[in-house]
């Protein structure tokens, strides 16, 4: 089974030589391939979500510049794409990498993250049924040193997510048990804690407990093995950015719930939602790299039932925007300085 993996390693090796510039740190959600597999013999049933500019990055199609792709785009740069997907994602059994058939490519929102991606549909035929399967993969590692893959894993009515990388990869016979984690090719055997992920690949989303339902989409959990979550400690339960606060106690959430209204949240460090309290404190806002010269400066204020504290935005501000919040959480050790990034608007429920 090793040979197979490094063998792997060594044909992705080949595949690609990453300049120093193409391998610069890029956003989490922009160097992490998605992919669901579907484990029932005769075959191997996958969906594949790539970033669009991280698929514009390897194959400039965008023509027109209007950021989106069109159906002819798309065929235009199926072939390559295929041969992208067959160089750096390996499925193996009987002692050979099996490669993918391309179905179906289309360009949609993936729900969990709100990125436009390019979604490929595809399949591996000739899966012995409960034949053990190992899955290597490198995709955009050449485009960033944190490119990862999350593969979210359906066989034998068990569920499993998966963190792979260039030095991670997956083996369903070590994976077999709830406690069990790929490691990293050539590391000793070692009892982990186990841990949970979202079954939907919401990025950011892994804990150490048994979750009931993921504190983002409120969608199943699964057993998560391999590497460290991508992206770990930025995306908070709400779904907005996450920052320390209190060190080992407690984390705080800045979400842009509309245009015109900011939150913070109180969370723990398993992204449990906790009430504000006594908190207090102000908040500035402005437009990041100052595209506008407006700067908003107000108190917070906590919401009725006191599960966060929110501010107004002013009318027309250009995302993305910053908020500095000064904050008291009521300790007796006087106020902390706490800065959010905040891209785009976030859908909160509640």
């Amino acid at each position: 089974m090793r040979e197979w993996v490094m063998r792997a390693a060594w044909i992705a090796g080949l595949a690609v030589v990453p300049s120093a510039a193409a391998r610069a740190d890029a956003p989490f959600s922009k160097v992490t391939a998605f992919v669901s597999l579907e484990v029932r013999a005769p075959e191997i049933v996958g969906t594949l979500w790539i970033d669009r500019d991280a698929v514009e990055a390897k194959f400039p199609i965008d023509k027109d510049g209007d950021t989106q792709y069109t159906e002819g785009e798309l065929f235009a740069v199926r072939g390559p794409l295929t041969n992208y997907v067959n160089q750096n994602f390996h499925l193996m059994w009987g002692g050979r990498t099996h490669p993918v058939t391309l179905k179906a490519a289309a360009f949609e929102e993936r729900a969990a993250s709100r990125n436009n991606c390019v979604k490929l549909t595809f399949s591996a035929p000739q899966y012995p049924a409960g034949e053990p399967l190992v899955i290597f993969s490198t995709l955009l590692s050449d485009l960033s040193r944190q490119g990862r893959t999350l593969v979210a894993i359906s066989a034998d009515g068990r569920r499993e997510v998966c963190v792979l990388g260039p030095d991670v990869y997956y083996d369903s016979r070590r994976s077999a048990g709830p406690a069990a984690a790929s490691q990293p090719a050539g590391a000793a055997n070692a009892t982990q804690k186990t841990r949970f992920g979202c079954f939907g690949m919401c990025l950011g989303v892994d804990s150490p407990r048994d979750m009931k339902k993921c504190p983002r989409c409120g969608g199943p959990v699964a057993a998560l093995s391999g590497g460290p979550m991508p992206g770990k400690g930025y995306l908070g339960s709400h779904g907005g950015t996450l920052m320390p606060f209190m060190p080992g106690q407690f984390r705080l959430e800045g979400v842009l719930a509309t245009p015109e209204e900011f939150r913070v949240y109180l969370v723990t460090e398993e992204l449990d939602a906790m009430p504000v309290g006594s908190m207090s404190g102000t908040v500035q806002i402005w437009t990041d790299k100052m595209e506008q010269t407006t700067t908003h400066k107000e108190g917070l204020k906590a919401s009725t039932n006191g599960a966060y504290l929110w501010a107004s935005v002013p009318k027309g501000m250009i995302l993305p925007l910053r908020a500095r919040c000064m904050l008291d959480a009521g300790d007796g050790r006087g106020q902390r300085m706490v800065e959010f990034f905040l891209p785009d608007v976030v859908r909160v429920s509640e």
